[in-house]
């Protein structure tokens, strides 16, 4: 059942009133919501791209100067000759080799501080896993234990670039540092003299992603192995804002990640509370609106009471008219909509009296055809038993006939009404003297088909009257019922004399148009009528059409939709 039928009008009214207050604000909430939303993440993810920006550039710089610094011990051949001199050795033994180490150190440190804004550390290791390192600063048993570790991951053919190591981590912080190594060879006899180690310590990553406020910062090396990070609490948010920034140079990314809660947190409590107080104002304006509308329906409420004491019978009650405002107007109106209601019940009334007094002649006249059909009934039975069965056939003909009238409101068969139109046939040939015969054909499966009673015999009449005038010989009609995939179609057509192509015309323009002024200058009642019933009864798709045979006569063919 539909919501307007079961709540009140007053319901309605305070139904509407608050859908016109709640929806275009939660419209307008959401809305703005969205927008600011879509905004601070715009800006939130320009911000940090920025931030990402400077740090990848800032990474970059590093890498360019231990790709030089490891370039310039690669390429100094005096370096080289001090290293080759003390490949063989695990200690120090000689004076000399105590000079050689001092200047290898020397060199060291100079390359260590031309990379001083990572924080760097920088030794060397030779094949007799001497270590060598730039500064005193830092455990030799910390520098053994990473030169341990990443050993392995050193690519001894490979002298032509840095080579990233990895990670090693702290056990206690899981605080890391990430190692890269420069394999060294002799630049004539191509024999290995070392490895050279860049430590880059994990404060300065710290220093670097310091600027970050929101989310989380990700260095990630070329095998996927994270490098540093400055937040280690995951997200239980499933939307993340991710954003990735590529340093070529190592084929690093630095990986900015936020969660959307994050973002949207302040946002969402602001309009949290926003919502809460605006709820209460609605709260407010609904319970002040249901005390206004209860004085605003007080007067419909009286007049819901009038109309029922009205249909229980009380015709005398009225509304009570107070001041000259809207209702007052409407109250008059109303009351003068009572009076007149109340002089054409008076007047219904009367005329219930007089129709019982027209049902009661209406009975008494039935019996006059119930005695004609009893009687012709009679003398058909008696010509039967006379030895007269030709005027008995003609007389049950015309039983047919005014039993078809009596019910022309029933619908008929279409097999019933092509018998109706032999007996209609019998008793005009009888009447006139003709020998008018008529041919049947209906399609399988339309016998039954319901169509208006007496449908098909004005236009068998239309064929006697005009078509068969000269009473011409071999006269017949034939009558053909056939479908289509959207009709049925009930042809009639006849050998007669036809008629011209201008009035076949104007007979299809006033089927189509059915219109007062074409229908009172045409004289043909019976075919009009046709085409009036076929449309009121089938809808405007139905019409009647008529078409000249090609050798002689007419034929009007009857259009009904499928329904």
């Amino acid at each position: 059942m539909k919501l307007k039928y079961i709540l009140t009008f007053y319901q309605r009214i305070q139904l509407s009133l608050l859908f016109l207050v709640i929806l275009p604000f939660t419209i307008s909430s959401i809305i703005t919501y969205v927008i600011i939303n879509n905004e601070v993440t715009d800006r939130i993810t320009s911000s940090n791209q920025q931030i990402l920006n400077i740090i990848a550039s800032d990474l970059t710089d590093t890498i360019d100067d231990i790709t030089f610094s490891t370039v310039m011990i690669a390429r100094d051949t005096t370096i080289k000759e001090k290293l080759n001199s003390l490949k063989g050795s695990n200690k120090i033994n000689t004076f000399q080799e105590y000079q050689n180490v001092l200047e290898v150190r020397d060199f060291l440190s100079l390359l260590e501080t031309k990379m001083i804004g990572a924080q760097s550390k920088i030794f060397f290791v030779n094949p007799s896993e001497y270590i060598i390192h730039a500064s005193q600063t830092g455990r030799a048993d910390q520098i053994n234990s990473d030169w341990n570790e990443i050993q392995p991951r050193v690519d001894l053919n490979n002298t032509r670039t840095i080579q990233s190591l990895g990670v090693i981590h702290n056990d206690e912080s899981n605080e890391g540092d990430y190692f890269f190594g420069r394999v060294i060879r002799h630049h004539v006899s191509n024999e290995y003299l070392g490895t050279l180690v860049i430590r880059i310590p994990d404060s300065y990553f710290a220093s670097l992603f310091k600027n970050i406020e929101m989310g989380r910062l990700i260095l990630v090396d070329q095998n996927g192995e994270e490098i540093a990070r400055n937040q280690t609490d995951s997200f239980s948010d499933k939307e993340i804002l991710r954003i990735e920034q590529n340093i070529s140079r190592v084929s690093w990314s630095l990986v900015s990640e936020i969660s959307q809660k994050e973002i949207t947190g302040s946002i969402t409590k602001v309009f949290f509370l926003f919502f809460i107080l605006i709820v209460l104002f609605i709260l407010v304006f609904f319970l002040l609106s249901i005390y206004m509308s209860k004085r605003l329906i007080k007067p419909l409420k009286s007049f819901e009471k009038i109309v029922k004491e009205f249909v229980r019978g009380n015709h005398s009650v009225r509304f009570q008219v107070k001041g000259k405002d809207e209702i007052a107007i409407i109250g008059n109106t109303f009351n003068n909509m009572l009076d007149q209601i109340k002089d054409l019940i008076q007047r219904i009334e009367h005329e219930q009296e007089e129709k019982k007094v027209l049902e009661l002649q209406s009975l008494s006249a039935q019996i006059r055809p119930h005695f004609l059909m009893n009687t012709l009934n009679s003398i058909k039975c008696n010509l039967s038993i006379s030895g007269d069965p030709f005027h008995s056939k003609k007389i049950d003909s015309l039983i047919s006939l005014l039993r078809s009238y009596m019910r022309v409101n029933v619908p008929n068969t279409i097999a019933q009404e092509c018998k109706l139109i032999n007996a209609y046939l019998d008793i005009m040939n009888m009447r006139n003297g003709t020998d008018i015969a008529a041919r049947i054909d209906i399609e399988d499966g339309l016998e039954n088909v319901e169509i208006p009673r007496l449908l098909i015999q004005p236009i068998i009449e239309n064929s006697i009257i005009h078509g068969f005038v000269d009473r011409e010989p071999n006269a017949n009609i034939n009558i053909c019922a056939y479908a289509s995939e959207s009709e049925i179609q009930i042809s009639i057509s006849d050998n007669g004399k036809g008629m011209t192509k201008e009035k076949c015309d104007t007979l299809n323009l006033l089927f189509k148009e059915l219109s007062d002024e074409l229908i009172s200058d045409y004289d043909r009642v019976g075919l009009i009528n046709i085409a009036q019933r076929l449309k009121l009864t089938y809808g405007q798709e139905a019409y009647l059409e008529g078409k000249n045979n090609e050798k002689k006569g007419t034929t009007f063919i009857m259009h009904i939709p499928k329904l």
